[in-house]
């Protein structure tokens, strides 16, 4: 049950009108994996990292905390029940029932099996008459890209040797990146290239460091890498001279859209609403002050609502404040230094390379939005927390 309660739940994962279902299969595989470990449960909770736990205990706790002075109590209990909780549960979940690399692999095609299918049902939409689902399956534009953000590393050690890869040759990770580069292309969205090129470079530069995985090193790969980095290159620019081209006039400036941007107006509003509290925030809630950020909607018509700074650490800083904001950042730095640490040792170094790239790309996909947030914020604890149990537990070869 444990097993088919947490492989189902990263199917369902990129399915943005999934949460009930998630909701659901997160809390059965907890109470399986309470049943099964009983009190070895406890053993286990104490192995997990000190450094880690402090930090994720310190976030949480203010952002319940939070709850006593927010300026909108409802909203803020509401997104506890939703983001604090299954965040902590899918953490703590996969934290505790990673084991071996046989579950790692098994989640790992859950989790892009889950991906192909949301990819696949969204091009069939486009054919049917009749809709699919009330909401995007996909979440939408922004979503979605974060997603794709959030398995590209997956997807770029495809051919790594096991157990931390699948041992796919280069004709597959050429595939896979192909199907990656065109379904982010599809969501015009721009800072999505970005978040690729640095994961890509994280990726390439600390292969070399990893004796773990010398024996991928293969003309036919590197090749692939920088093809995919110049495809990439190509695409951030395009990206920007598409949108322009779409969104103003045939003879305005390439940097038209730049300039017009929104966020810059957000970003100043959102200071203003910092100084006001500065020390422990507004209260927990992604978009807890969206009366003063709606204003700034732009009149487009179709435009999504502005509801937050588009920002994950300034929205951070106007929930909990600085001090909530010092603790997710000693959170975010916590983990990345266990990933540094898994590098010095080579039995587990691919998975310090792939929770790097991860975090990189994560942070610099939320550098003009926020998507610390419902299925992609579930996804992003729930990885996390595999990939630093299975580290920590994985055993040097004898």
């Amino acid at each position: 049950m444990l097993l088919a309660a947490s492989t189902a739940f990263l199917f369902l994962a990129p399915f943005a009108g999934s949460a009930g279902l998630r909701a659901a299969m997160l809390t059965i595989a907890m109470f399986a994996l309470v049943a099964t470990r009983g009190r070895g449960l406890l053993e286990d909770i104490s192995q997990a990292p000190r450094d880690v736990v402090l930090a994720y205990a310190a976030w949480a706790l203010l952002c319940v905390a939070s709850l006593a002075w927010s300026e909108h109590p409802g909203h803020t209990a509401a997104e506890l029940r939703a983001e604090m909780l299954y965040g902590t549960l899918a953490f703590a979940l996969f934290h505790l029932a990673a084991k071996d690399a046989a579950r790692w692999r098994q989640w790992w095609v859950a989790l892009l099996a889950g991906t192909v299918t949301v990819a696949a049902a969204s091009i069939l939409q486009q054919l049917l008459p009749v809709p699919l689902s009330r909401h995007p399956l996909d979440g939408g534009p922004g979503p979605w890209s974060t997603h794709l953000v959030l398995v590209a590393p997956l997807l770029l050690a495809i051919a790594w040797p096991r157990p931390w890869g699948q041992d796919r040759g280069a004709a597959v990770q050429a595939v896979a990146l192909l199907a990656l580069l065109l379904a982010a292309w599809e969501t015009e969205n721009r800072i999505v290239w970005a978040a690729f090129g640095l994961q890509l470079a994280i990726i390439a530069t600390l292969r070399r460091a990893s004796p773990a995985l010398d024996g991928v090193r293969g003309r036919r790969l590197r090749m692939i890498a920088l093809v995919a980095t110049l495809t990439i290159a190509v695409a951030f620019v395009a990206s920007i001279v598409e949108r322009n081209h779409r969104l103003f006039p045939a003879n305005a400036p390439v940097t038209t859209g730049l300039e017009r941007d929104s966020r810059p107006a957000l970003w100043a509003a959102a200071w203003k609403e910092f100084i006001a509290a500065p020390w422990l925030g507004h209260g927990f809630g992604r978009e807890i002050l969206q009366e003063k950020f709606l204003p700034l909607t732009p009149p487009t018509p179709g435009h999504p609502p502005l509801q937050h700074a588009h920002n994950v650490f300034i929205d951070m800083a106007l929930q909990v404040g600085a001090v909530g904001l010092a603790a997710f950042v000693f959170l975010l730095a916590s983990m990345a230094r266990r990933y540094v640490g898994f590098l010095r040792r080579p039995e587990v170094a691919p998975l310090g390379i792939i929770g790097l790239a991860l975090i990189a790309g994560f942070l610099v996909k939320c550098l003009t939005d926020d998507f610390l947030h419902r299925h992609n914020g579930l996804v992003f604890w729930a990885v996390n927390g595999m990939l630093l149990a299975l580290g920590q537990r994985a055993k040097a070869p004898a």
